[in-house]
């Protein structure tokens, strides 16, 4: 096992975020270091969370304070949404094989490809894939509102907002129509 997270990193362009993560892989790989580091989620423009072993996050994090962009660690117990997450993936196809999932009646989005999907088997799979693949968040909302239309409402379930801040960072006409479930502040 490799002691591994994520962190948060903003301010920079995401081709840039992304050589820093191959930067960092071929360091630990100099290094003789395990080592992985990949976007585990696309956030908003400018803001992508990374997914890795906590030396290769390390020198990720260095390189984008260097560059001038913003990183911090986040509390999570594991690397999500990363290579590192296989031996997950691989379990949880396991139990969902044997579980009866129909073809939903409402539209459903996945978290790997941004795109709506309405066949159980291909949801069943993405299931397994979204433990170990980046979340496309931003392309997901994007394509909701495209396809939804720009009257599509956001309802965001518990006391955060961070799916709301989210949603205006990535389309700011949608954050008055994002509404919360709790009696929290809005946005």
């Amino acid at each position: 096992d490799v002691n591994s997270g994520m962190i948060n990193v903003r301010g920079l362009e995401i081709p840039k975020i992304e050589e820093m993560c191959l930067e960092a892989e071929d360091i630990c790989k100099r290094e003789g270091v395990e080592g992985v580091a990949v976007i585990g989620n696309y956030l908003f423009p400018n803001a992508v969370s990374v997914s890795g072993s906590d030396y290769a996050l390390s020198l990720v994090s260095d390189l984008a304070t260097q560059s001038g962009g913003k990183a911090k660690r986040l509390k999570v117990a594991g690397a999500f949404h990363s290579p590192l997450m296989a031996g997950a993936s691989v379990a949880l196809r396991r139990v969902l094989v044997g579980v009866p999932i129909a073809d939903p009646l409402i539209p459903v989005y996945s978290n790997v490809t941004g795109y709506q999907h309405s066949q159980s088997t291909e949801l069943t799979e993405l299931f397994c894939q979204q433990l170990q693949m980046s979340v496309r968040w931003q392309s997901l909302i994007e394509n909701m509102i495209d396809e939804h239309g720009k009257d599509l409402e956001f309802y965001e379930v518990g006391p955060s907002r961070q799916i709301s801040a989210m949603i205006a960072q990535i389309h700011r006409p949608s954050r008055r129509r994002t509404k919360a479930t709790d009696s929290g502040p809005k946005l």
